[in-house]
């Protein structure tokens, strides 16, 4: 670690020669590995305890089941050995595979949850819930200007704009919704139109959110990871959403989904740092971390091995314990060693480098970059260069073209109340594109008077309360 500190002084006074900037990079592949190697264990015991617990095998789908298995082969027979040139590629290329795959499934789980949002949006104004019914029935009558003010003052009491455009956000996205298509795309176009000179990755971003909080897309896959569960989803946008066993449906589905996502998220933490070790295998030298691997190999046989005495979970967690003693602490101290490795890293990537050959900007560079990447807090990172650049106006056009297309298609497919809680989601989901306090004001009294029965003014006032008033209740 003492060389690496010395190396990162060095690069900060801008001593970018090749000599520094080979010796960096060593010592950052072998950071990365002793790091990956601990990131790894630990979420591989996290993904058995997951497994063996309230989410088993027998809930889970094949697919993930096999991928499962094929990771903990791949720790085994690679990792944990000296293996082949061919192997080592192979098992490169097999990882590639299942991250794409997982990251797919996170995007179909996430289309499911804003369709989820947008049937609990509409079940919490019918008139066929019980809870809206009831509540329309106690109220006798409301002054929709003394309400409009007291969410007002609500939203600009904190005089903090991130906390105040935050809530506006919230309160947008629970009000009742009735526009033209045309109108709901003027709205989309002047909420884009914060990224006007933004960088152009940002601006991508901001589009595919916007589909998924609009449901764009969320029958358009190759494969349906999910049928129950997206039968289930449609079902309730039809006749079955009548009655008291619909809040239990929703309920349920919401429920199914968060288990779906929690392993998907947990399968994709533990292959990351399973691909940096992979990866930066050819670059580094360091000697492996004993304690890490034993928890490796002790792990794989869990899950490989079904006459292992640790594929029983009890007798696992007995004898990991010792193991985990060891390890405390070391992982914490990694992450701010690689913290200060990796802002040095993006400096030297940003730096002209007259001193460095060319040379340096080859195969270990550009591994080092995706192990970055592959080791940030975004557990389902691009690894490919994204777009750069400014966005504009012409991009801000035809963004918010394929946009008002996109729903254009999408609303075909939608009955009415679905799609006014689409509109709600996305509108709730812009930057803010109110110019003042009373624009929100008349956004507000708006679409509060505009509300088509007692019941979705009763739903729409108790959700906005939950969203603005919550720290009252």
């Amino acid at each position: 670690m003492s060389r690496l500190k010395e190396l990162i002084r060095e690069l900060k006074r801008g001593r970018y020669t090749e000599e520094n900037l080979g010796a960096f990079y060593q010592e950052l592949a072998d950071l990365y590995d002793e790091d990956s190697a601990f990131t790894m264990s630990l979420y591989d015991v996290m993904l058995f305890e997951m497994t063996s617990g309230s989410l088993t095998y027998a809930q889970m789908p094949i697919t993930l089941k096999t991928q499962i298995l094929e990771m903990n082969h791949i720790i085994r027979d690679v990792v944990l050995t000296e293996a082949s040139k061919e192997k080592l590629e192979a098992a490169v290329e097999k990882v590639g595979t299942i991250r794409a795959s997982l990251i797919a499934r996170m995007d179909q789980l996430t289309s499911y949850n804003s369709y989820l949002t947008a049937l609990e949006y509409v079940w919490n104004r019918s008139s066929l819930n019980p809870e809206a019914r009831n509540a329309a029935a106690r109220m006798e009558s409301v002054d929709i200007d003394a309400e409009t003010r007291r969410v007002l003052e609500k939203i600009f009491s904190s005089g903090d704009n991130t906390q105040i455009n935050y809530q506006v956000q919230a309160v947008v996205s629970e009000l009742p919704v009735r526009m033209t298509r045309k109108k709901f795309a003027d709205y989309i176009t002047a909420g884009l139109s914060v990224y006007r000179e933004a960088d152009q990755a940002a601006l991508a971003g901001a589009e595919d959110m916007i589909r998924s909080a609009g449901c764009i897309g969320v029958d358009a896959w190759d494969e349906i990871y999910y049928p129950e569960l997206s039968e289930k989803l449609h079902a309730l946008d039809g006749e079955e959403m009548a009655g008291e066993a619909t809040a239990e449906k929703l309920e349920e589905l919401s429920k199914e989904l968060q288990e779906a996502g929690d392993l998907v998220q947990m399968m994709t933490q533990m292959l990351n740092p399973l691909y940096v070790q992979l990866l930066v295998r050819p670059y580094t030298k360091a000697e492996r971390n004993p304690a890490a691997d034993l928890l490796l190999a002790m792990t794989s046989e869990a899950f490989l091995d079904a006459d292992s005495p640790y594929a029983d979970y009890a007798v696992f967690e007995e004898g990991i314990e010792e193991h985990l003693k060891v390890m405390e602490g070391r992982a914490e101290e990694l992450k701010e060693m690689l913290a200060q490795a990796e802002m040095a890293f993006a400096d030297a990537r940003e730096t002209e480098r007259p001193l460095a050959g060319p040379q340096m900007l080859g195969n270990e560079e550009r591994v080092l970059v995706r192990c970055s990447r592959l080791s940030s807090g975004s557990t389902f990172a691009d690894l490919e260069e994204t777009v750069s650049g400014p966005v504009s106006e012409k991009m801000l056009d035809e963004t918010g073209e394929r946009l008002e297309e996109a729903f254009r298609e999408a609303f075909k497919g939608m009955s009415r109340p679905m799609r006014r809680a689409v509109m709600a989601s996305v509108l709730g989901f812009l930057p803010v594109f109110f110019g003042n306090r009373t624009e929100v004001m008349e956004f507000v009294r708006g679409a509060l008077l505009d509300c088509g029965s007692k019941e979705e003014l009763a739903g729409s006032l108790a959700q906005i309360v939950g969203a603005v008033f919550y720290d009252e209740n």
